[in-house]
């Protein structure tokens, strides 16, 4: 019989005890987790710096999924404030993706600004972007 795993060693399924989550252990993670998930629209179709979440004086902006299309050919950046997180990403051209969706977790958000920082996509072109996030502050 195959390993479940090299790094735990167990050969064999029959060995393995699973104990069900309680209350006290569902509560922990629940609170160690606890976010409040908001969502912001992407809808613009201007060139330059388009704000989707306004910065927050105390606090950070993480993102845990962005979806969005494109209506043209652009290239767009994602920035922090006035940083450039991301190179220009190129959209809509003849054979280019015309959008993309990401995704993390609570845990693992796949955009982070710093305290007091608005996120930013910036358009390369006039074309119309659609899309949203989900997000949260902390």
């Amino acid at each position: 019989m195959a390993k479940i795993s090299t790094k735990t060693g167990i050969e064999d399924v029959s060995e393995v005890e699973v104990n069900p989550a309680t209350e006290d252990t569902l509560s922990s993670i629940d609170s160690a987790f606890n976010k409040t998930i908001l969502q912001a629209k992407i809808d613009f179709s201007s060139s330059g710096n388009n704000t989707i979440v306004s910065a927050d004086a105390t606090k950070k902006i993480k993102v845990v999924s962005l979806r969005l299309t494109v209506a043209g050919e652009t290239n767009l950046t994602f920035k922090r404030g006035g940083t450039a997180i991301s190179g220009a990403m190129d959209f809509g051209g003849t054979g280019e993706s015309r959008g993309m969706v990401d995704g993390g977790s609570v845990i693992n958000p796949i955009i982070e600004t710093g305290t007091n920082e608005t996120f930013v996509i910036n358009s390369s072109s006039a074309v119309q972007v659609s899309g949203w996030i989900t997000y949260f502050k902390e």
